[in-house]
Order: structure tokens, then C-alpha cells, then sequence
């Protein structure tokens, strides 16, 4: 249970005080349960009906019962569930990602902190599961909702969970018909909780009844009546729903209500002479505002130094949104600072007359259950009709009994008196057909089972006939396409979501270490708000890449374009991370390649070998430059680029004697360990990976090279307008060291 302040409320003492201060709010809390009750009464009694097709439970109980009454069998051949279980898995396979783009002017990026930390989040608290379970919902019933909230039972810090609520269990105000239910006003669950957990999440006093905490004014319509149980003294205390004992009665259950809501109050839009947007502020804050914006331009005007507040304000209105829980009157009331529901809803089809939504069991219960009815007609006409009966005159038998008992089984005998076979007394009669028609009524419905849905063969992969690949995947398009409205509704819930997501990082403590993935490394970073208090996000929804629908798709595509060999290497190991190999073979194989974090010691040396290689060529050809060139308005530039080539020098001896330091403190090839611990390999010694050193010389030798190139051409000028044009007989001035990852492909 998670921890909620109540800072604002006073303990329930008993079930009838008189002084509570929300009396009014609950009367009108209570109507607007009452009324949605009773218009979602309807939805809930369908609801519980689809929930059993997918279960199997198939049958209605009345024609269960005449079945069972005249020895006919009830059979059920469940054909619903995996067609439930296919659209699932199609969520499954393309989950969606949330990337929070900051609104700022000019090209802007995603916001790698806020889109890592909600990635962060969403994977601790299996995000996608809940999502996925609740998507289920949405399929069969209509309806799949989920709760994120803060959580307080495992860190004491808060943790952010998000957890799938039995749609049964949820209620909106009465008229909400938007998708989602965008346009609620109120959104309701019904708890069965025990009396004791709803004490120890309102942090209530023992002293409060658990009459006081049941909100027994609501009709019994989330559950099905217990046939009178706890009602009579005999029951043992344990099938009783109370106990009374101590002169006080202890339920088993209580019904909680938890509801949220929204109400209009009067704001003031505040701006200063120092603010650029106007704040809201409620009347409570825009009086203290007021007074502390006298007390300082009174002060103002006897000490000059002191800036004055000069503000306008204008009223408005906003929407202030609140959670409570009712039982016998409100037991807690709180304030949301999200500023939104913490309940979210994903909707299917509307039905306008009965004014629910529905999902896809309810279109295919007709079908399912008239497959089960001719199967069950076909299977008792052939048990009924095996033999067709017998014409047989009275005094044919030697015992009537015995032969009605024993005809219809091969292995007895019947016996009959003499002469009745030559006389003919009995006669076989003639079996009746099986109904024309009948079987092919029984294929009508079980093939209408997959027609009414919209899920084909091809989705369903049972196509068993031979077609071209891409026929086949037309097809599963199609069938795709006719599912698209609960996918379109899926796709508002996680822009939804994301929003309330966002809501719930700011609510983490400062520094909390969250984890981001940057050019396919895993790193942990200190979530922090400078500059980011005020910052407005864009919701993009997107693909994630490693679903495996996504994945197959790029892949095949990939798979043609490094065929052609147009990309260099450290593009085609980006591409890596759509393939269908792990994660940490794909980082394995960007680390063997020099494209990871921490460079291999091997390749750290080679690179400063190829720097110092690249100084000397770069040297000798300032020197042929400096022969052929004495004249004065190239000494200053050449004098710069003497000391540039000096201190660059400086800089590589330096790398080169750490680096060979580095080599000599390590342990020997083979050798356990050096003093932290860590052992030499038989091929490479034990040395730390450094990370930052290539940079630099990089940048050194590029700029060397760029600048060197600016003086020979100045030279060569200098000498075309002195002398005829020749052929240059310049040396090639070699490149800069790059990372062999970099290197093109030959």
C-alpha cells in the first residue's frame, strides 16, 4: 500500500459524526457514483458474459441446464481465445516507445535525461506488462485500465508503480462517451479491501469502526450475491461477512471507494515586472502575494536600494483535480499535484444505444455459441438414430424389458420367441437421416467466427495453401488494418500516459541515478531539474527498435544494403542493433571495433604510434617548405606553426610515457593480478582502458595538416606569379591518425 498524507483531513472517529466538514462534497460524490452506477450496470452484466467466452465457459446456464437434464452433451470447442491471444500478441511484438521532445525554437533533439529516466522508470515497474495485460482487457471487454502512483512500501524515497486494474472494478461519471474517456469528469474504482489495510493506507486511528469505512450505500454490482451468507448466527465465524464480538462488529470486507475528480476554482494570473509568462496563483496565494508586495514597496520607498514588486493580475479559472476515498462518509481527501487522473483508460468500439464500449468477444459470442449448438444437435441425432429403432408386436419377445435394454448394444443377445423372425413380427425400422443442411450450418458459423473479427488465416498463420510471400503479407495488412481502432486507442493511451509519466519524474528525489543508453552504451546519470523547472515537452510516440516486428522489418532491409558494401564499417555496426543478435554480442562486437566507451589498450597504442608517424611527415615537410620560401611575410605564420609542431610534440612524449608506464605497473602477461586485482590475459596485459587520450591528438594532427595545407598553397602561389606554370612537385601531406573503426572500406 502506498503512503498518502492526510495531512489535510481529521480522523473518522465513528460512524455517525455530524461534524464532518465534507458533508456536502459527499452528497454529491455519492449521487454521481449512484448515477454512473446505474447507467454502467448493463456494461458490467456483458462484461462478466465475455470474460467467461474467453475462459471457455461458453454456455448459457439455462441451455446448460436442459442439456444436462436430457443427457445431451455440452461441448465447447474454444475458438475465441486464440484469436484474443493473436491481436495480443500483435501488441506484444510492436511495443511503442515514449520520447519527450523539449518545445523550444530551432531543431531540437529529444531530451536524453527525461526520455531516459521515463525508459528508467517504465522498466522497473514492468510498464510494458501491465500495459500489455490491460490491452488484453481492451480486447475482450471494451475497456483496459491502468494506475500509476507513488509507492512507499519498498523505498521509503518512492518508487513509481504502474499496475493493471480489473476493468469490473472501474467506473466514469455518467455521459463520459469520448475515446479513452478524455472527457471525464469523475473516475471511480470499487475495493474490496479488508478493514485493517484501509486503516494502514489512510493512516487512520484503530479507534474508527468498520462501519464507518463501508460504503454499504452502493447496490452489490461489481460482484455476485452471496446467497444470504453471514446473514444467519449458526454460520461458523469464518463464512460470516461480520463478527460481533466485544460489543463492536468486525466485517471481513469493506467497500472502499477510491475516486478522482475534477472541480473549476478561481485562479489569478500574476506577472511581475521580472517575468516573462504570467503565474497562476489560487486567492489564498495571490492574498499573501499581495500582502508580502505592500510590505515591500513600503520599504521600497524609505531605502532606494530595495526593488520594487510592480505586478497585474487578471482572474481565470483552471481545473484543480482531487483523489478521495468514501466509505460510510469521505475517510481522505487530497489534493493531485499532477494536475490529471492517475487513472488511464484505453477504449474500444462504441455501442451508442447501450452506451458502453465494447471489444472484439462480443461480435464473435453468436458465432462460437452456434457452432457449439449444431455440434451438440449433429452428436445427439447420431447417438439418438445409431440403430433407428425397432416395429416389434407384443408377444414377440420372451422378456420386453431385457430386449429394450440390450438392442442397442452388439454385444448381447436378444431373445424372441419362436417363430416371431419368420413371421415378421419384428422389423427393424428405418434410421432417420441426418437434417440436410445442418453440417453445413455448423461450417457457416465456425468460419463466421473469424469473418466477424476480421482476423484472417494469414494473421492467425494457419494459411496452408501455397501463395507468394507478399500476397501473404497483403493480407496480414489487411487484417491489420481492420483491427486499427483499438491500436489508434492504445497509441492515445501512451501519449496520455506519457504525460502523466512526466509528472511523476519531477516527483523522484534529486540525483536519483537512472539509466540511459547513449550510442548503444549503457550509462547511469543523476536525474537533476536546473533548467529544466520551466521546460515544456512534445509526447512523440515511436516504434521502440527492439520489438521484433520492428526488427525483422529493418533487418531484411539491411541486409540488401550491406550486400551492395556502401556503407563503412562503423555504419554498418550501428546497424547491428536491429539484427536479431543480443544486445551484448552487438556491444561485443562495436567494442572489438573500437566504437565503444573504453578503446582496447592494442588500439590506444597504435593510434599514438600513427600521431607521432604523422608529426615527423609533417615536420620534414615544413622544412622543404621553409627551403623554397625565405620570404618575410611567411615568418610569422611559419613561426607559429613551429611552435604548434613543438608543443605537439610535448604532448605526444608525455601520452607515450604514461601509456609506457602504464604497461610497466601492469601485471605481466598470465600473471594473477596487479594490486586491485584485476589479471593479465596470456595476449594482453592487465591495463586500465583509457578513454580520452585519442581525442585530442586527433584534433592536433587535423589541424597541422589543414594549416600546413594553407601555407604551401600560399607558397604556390607566390611562385606561379613569379615564374611560369609547372607542374607541382609537392611531397603528399600524410592524414591524421583516425580511429580504425573510422577507416572507409577498401
Amino acid at each position: 500500500m502506498s503512503a498518502i498524507d492526510t495531512s489535510e483531513t481529521r480522523p473518522i472517529q465513528s460512524e455517525t459524526d455530524d461534524a464532518d466538514p465534507n458533508i456536502d462534497e459527499f452528497v454529491r460524490l455519492k449521487k454521481d457514483v449512484i448515477d454512473a452506477e446505474r447507467e454502467r450496470s448493463t456494461w458490467r452484466g456483458d462484461a462478466r458474459g465475455w470474460f467467461d467466452m474467453v475462459a471457455n465457459h461458453q454456455w448459457a446456464e439455462e441451455d446448460e441446464r436442459v442439456l444436462l437434464e436430457n443427457n445431451r452433451p455440452a461441448v465447447s470447442f474454444n475458438r475465441v481465445a486464440p484469436l484474443v491471444n493473436a491481436v495480443c500478441g500483435l501488441e506484444v511484438n510492436n511495443r511503442q516507445s515514449v520520447v519527450y521532445l523539449p518545445r523550444k525554437l530551432g531543431t531540437s533533439g529529444p531530451q536524453e535525461m527525461v526520455t531516459g529516466a521515463g525508459k528508467w522508470i517504465r522498466d522497473e515497474c514492468c510498464a510494458e506488462d501491465e500495459e500489455s495485460e490491460a490491452f488484453r482487457d481492451l480486447v475482450i471487454c471494451g475497456e483496459g485500465w491502468t494506475e500509476t502512483r507513488m509507492d512507499y512500501d519498498e523505498d521509503p524515497a518512492g518508487k513509481v508503480v504502474k499496475e493493471k486494474i480489473d476493468p469490473l472494478e472501474m467506473g466514469v461519471n455518467k455521459g463520459a462517451c469520448r475515446s479513452n474517456y478524455s472527457d471525464a469528469r469523475m473516475i471511480y474504482r470499487i475495493r474490496e479491501m479488508d478493514p485493517n489495510d484501509v486503516r494502514a493506507l489512510l493512516n487512520l486511528p484503530d479507534t474508527v469502526l468498520d462501519a464507518a469505512l463501508d460504503a454499504k450505500w452502493l447496490p452489490d454490482s461489481t460482484t455476485p450475491a452471496d446467497g444470504g451468507q453471514g446473514n444467519k448466527k449458526d454460520y461458523p465465524a469464518e463464512t460470516r461477512a461480520a463478527v460481533r464480538a466485544n460489543g463492536r462488529t468486525y466485517l471481513k470486507t469493506v467497500r472502499v471507494i477510491q475516486c478522482q475528480y475534477w472541480v473549476r476554482e478561481p485562479i489569478m494570473l500574476v506577472a511581475t515586472q521580472n517575468d516573462q509568462e504570467p503565474k497562476p496563483m489560487s486567492l489564498d496565494e495571490y492574498e499573501k502575494f499581495q500582502q508580502r508586495a505592500e510590505q515591500v514597496n513600503a520599504a521600497a520607498e524609505l531605502d532606494p536600494n530595495v526593488q520594487r514588486i510592480d505586478h497585474t493580475a487578471a482572474q481565470s479559472v483552471r481545473r484543480v483535480y482531487y483523489q478521495c476515498f468514501i466509505g460510510a462518509k469521505i475517510l481522505d481527501r487530497t489534493p493531485l499535484k499532477m494536475g490529471m487522473f492517475q487513472f488511464s483508460a484505453m477504449t474500444g468500439n462504441r455501442d451508442k444505444k447501450k452506451r458502453y464500449f465494447y471489444g472484439m468477444v462480443k461480435d464473435l459470442m453468436d458465432p462460437q455459441r452456434w457452432a457449439n449448438k449444431f455440434f451438440s444437435q449433429i452428436m445427439h441425432h447420431i447417438n439418438v438414430n445409431a440403430k433407428g429403432g425397432l416395429l416389434a408386436e407384443t408377444d414377440s419377445f420372451q422378456n420386453v424389458k431385457a430386449a429394450e435394454k440390450d438392442w442397442s448394444d452388439p454385444t448381447k443377445i436378444v431373445w424372441v420367441k419362436p417363430g416371431s423372425l419368420a413371421k415378421n413380427k419384428v422389423k427393424e425400422r428405418t434410421a432417420i437421416a441426418l437434417p440436410p443442411g445442418l453440417d453445413q450450418l455448423m461450417t457457416f458459423s465456425i468460419s463466421s467466427i473469424r469473418d466477424v473479427s476480421g482476423v484472417n488465416l494469414e494473421l492467425l498463420g494457419q494459411a496452408d495453401r501455397e501463395q507468394a510471400a507478399i500476397l501473404e503479407q497483403q493480407r496480414r495488412q489487411s487484417a491489420m488494418t481492420t483491427l486499427a481502432s483499438m491500436f489508434d486507442s492504445l497509441r492515445k493511451y501512451r501519449k496520455r500516459d506519457g504525460r502523466l509519466l512526466l509528472h511523476f519524474i519531477w516527483l523522484l528525489p534529486e540525483n536519483t541515478l537512472i539509466r540511459i543508453v547513449e550510442q548503444g552504451q549503457i550509462k547511469y546519470i543523476p536525474l537533476t531539474r536546473e533548467g529544466l523547472e520551466f521546460e515544456k515537452f512534445d509526447i512523440i510516440i515511436d516504434q521502440a527498435p527492439t520489438s521484433p516486428d520492428q526488427k525483422q522489418y529493418v533487418w531484411g532491409i539491411t541486409q540488401q544494403i550491406l550486400q551492395m558494401q556502401i556503407l563503412p564499417p562503423q555504419a554498418a555496426v550501428e546497424l547491428l542493433k536491429y539484427s536479431p543478435y543480443p544486445e551484448s554480442v552487438v556491444q561485443e562486437i562495436r567494442n572489438a571495433m573500437g566504437m565503444g566507451d573504453e578503446l582496447p589498450p592494442a588500439v590506444l597504442q597504435q593510434k599514438l604510434q600513427q600521431a607521432e608517424q604523422a608529426l615527423k611527415v609533417l615536420e620534414e615537410e615544413l622544412k622543404k617548405a621553409l627551403e623554397k620560401n625565405n620570404s618575410k611575410e611567411n615568418d610569422e605564420e611559419i613561426a607559429g606553426l613551429k611552435t604548434i609542431i613543438e608543443d605537439y610534440r610535448a604532448q605526444t612524449e608525455r601520452l607515450q610515457a604514461s601509456w609506457q608506464a602504464q604497461i610497466q605497473a601492469a601485471p605481466k602477461p598470465g600473471t594473477p593480478g596487479g594490486p586491485d586485482g584485476s589479471g593479465g590475459t596470456p595476449d594482453t596485459p592487465a591495463v586500465p582502458l583509457i578513454t580520452d587520450v585519442p581525442s585530442p591528438l586527433e584534433e592536433k594532427v587535423d589541424m597541422l595538416t589543414s594549416l600546413m595545407q594553407q601555407v604551401i598553397a600560399s607558397m604556390s602561389n607566390q611562385q606561379q606569379a613569379d615564374q611560369p606554370p609547372q607542374p607541382p612537385q609537392m611531397q603528399p601531406v600524410p592524414a591524421a591518425p583516425v580511429d580504425p573503426s573510422q577507416e572507409q572500406p577498401q
